[in-house]
C-alpha cells in the first residue's frame, strides 16, 4: 500500500472518531468487565 493512501485512510479513521462524538455513560470501572468473554 502506498504512503499516500495510507494516511488518507488514517486522517479519514480519525476524523470519523472525532465526529463520532463522546459517550455519555461511560464507566471507566465497569469497561474492562465488558470486553472480557462471558462463560
Amino acid at each position: 500500500m502506498k504512503e499516500g493512501k495510507k494516511i488518507h485512510l488514517l486522517k479519514k479513521s480519525i476524523l470519523e472518531g472525532i465526529e463520532s462524538g463522546i459517550v455519555a455513560d461511560f464507566d471507566p470501572q465497569k469497561h474492562p468487565d465488558q470486553l472480557k468473554p462471558k462463560g
